[in-house]
């Protein structure tokens, strides 16, 4: 059988993890089913980022980074064997086609589209009566007609195709659980049914809201299988994918003006990033108890951009939602020995909602007027910032006494390659709406 050369990635991440040969060789063949499975891609999710299994391994990466940084979310070999079989597969209904006739299902949004589409048709069959008065053409009008009824087909044609990217896209999460489970006895039949249902319940988790997963309650440190910490560990990896290599340039270039505003968005955010790195470092307060100063931990996940970022102020009505870029944009020498000095601009994450303290930021009765990049990277990494809030609140709340955690997110970013205008002017209506 060929092998994607991809695998060769994983390789060594799951020599190092998952140790047990046989287990390794059914990661192969999973890495192997989603290869294949997405080969063609997604019919109806074609403007999307990539959810093959290159999005797999780089979960796969992100955990392992995420494990060293965040040493509380430890995990055994097992775990390790299921939390990647649950990388690999946490998308895979994305690919599959949904039935066209499920259209005619009983559903509120079919209903109202055929509802709408009714009501248009005994418009132009109206029209296409008196175009055809006395048994006689109105050449210019039908001609009209035969334009408009083009135009109406068009719009049909778009209004099905969004009802089955929402079908395929929305319950992802769910949908690919479910396909996990049935598949047991067929293209996943070397997974023990334990496993399936495991790997299942990790995948749909990934979709489920923040309190569903944190509120578990769990003792995963001395369970068998650390469900809690393998939840929250896909959850942070998935949102990690941040990086330009889950689109394409060119392709982007090409396809924007068929893109839907919400994906020429999301490529372009992908786009303008680099890479991230996560930083640890420890304060302790020389001269005074542990037990009357606890040692901080420092969590900063350092983002980095790549365009030039325009410093046009934009108008932001209300709180900032449990983040406060309160250090705002600066310089900061974050490769001393190289001597490179980038922008940076800080978001503290995990804190109650308060206005935004950066002296970047303008007040104007209820409006504020905040630099443009720190709009962006608000709002595209909004999920992130909660995600990263609900963790730190999780590790301070389960961690020793004599350790506070703290966690920011820092994006560097400099001019070195500018952002093409149509791109900005998308970004731009995208945040204005």
């Amino acid at each position: 059988m060929e092998i994607d050369l991809g695998i060769l990635e994983g390789l060594g991440i799951f020599r190092q993890k998952v140790q047990e040969p046989d287990k390794i060789d059914r990661l192969i063949q999973t890495h192997r089913l989603v290869k294949s499975l997405w080969h063609n891609g997604s019919k109806f999710l074609n403007a999307y980022t990539l959810h093959n299994q290159e999005h797999a391994i780089n979960l796969i990466k992100n955990i392992v980074r995420l494990i060293n940084d965040v040493d509380f979310l430890n995990l055994k070999s097992n775990d390790f064997f299921l939390l990647f079989n649950a990388c690999y597969l946490h998308d895979i209904s994305m690919v599959i086609h949904p039935s066209i006739v499920s259209f005619n299902d009983s559903n509120v949004k079919s209903e109202q589209l055929i509802s709408k589409w009714l009501r248009k048709m005994t418009e132009l069959n109206d029209k296409l009566d008196h175009a055809f008065k006395y048994n006689k053409f109105i050449m210019s009008e039908v001609h009209l007609l035969r334009k408009d009824m083009g135009l109406k087909l068009v719009e049909i044609f778009q209004d099905v195709f969004d009802f089955f990217e929402d079908r395929v896209r929305t319950p992802h999460a769910y949908e690919s659980a479910k396909l996990i489970r049935n598949w047991q006895d067929g293209m996943l039949s070397f997974l023990s049914e334990l496993e399936t249902e495991i790997i299942a319940t990790i995948s749909d988790s990934h979709g489920w809201d923040i309190v569903d997963v944190y509120g578990i309650k769990s003792s995963a440190k001395e369970e068998l299988v650390s469900l809690k910490y393998m939840m929250i560990l896909i959850r942070l990896a998935d949102l990690l994918d941040l990086a330009n290599d889950r689109i394409d340039y060119f392709l982007l270039k090409q396809n924007r003006s068929q893109m839907s505003p919400v994906s020429r968005y999301h490529w372009i955010s992908h786009l303008i990033t680099d890479r991230y790195e996560l930083d640890v470092d420890f304060d302790v307060s020389k001269g005074k108890k542990l037990t009357d100063c606890p040692i901080r931990e420092n969590i900063h996940l350092d983002i980095f951009l790549n365009s030039e970022i325009l410093y046009q102020e934009r108008n932001h009505r209300g709180p900032c939602r449990g983040i406060s870029p309160s250090i705002g944009l600066r310089k900061q020498n974050r490769f001393p020995d190289k001597g490179l000095e980038r922008n940076c601009l800080e978001f503290q994450v995990g804190i109650d909602d308060s206005l935004c303290e950066s002296n970047h930021c303008k007040i104007h009765g209820d409006d504020r007027l905040c630099p443009f990049i720190c709009l962006w990277m608000s709002d595209k990494h909004w999920w992130l910032f909660s995600e990263l809030g609900k963790l730190k609140h999780y590790l301070n709340s389960v961690n020793s006494k004599l350790i506070k955690s703290n966690i920011d997110v820092r994006f560097f970013f400099d001019n070195c390659r500018k952002l093409d205008s149509e791109f900005f002017d998308d970004v731009k209506s995208h945040l204005i709406k």
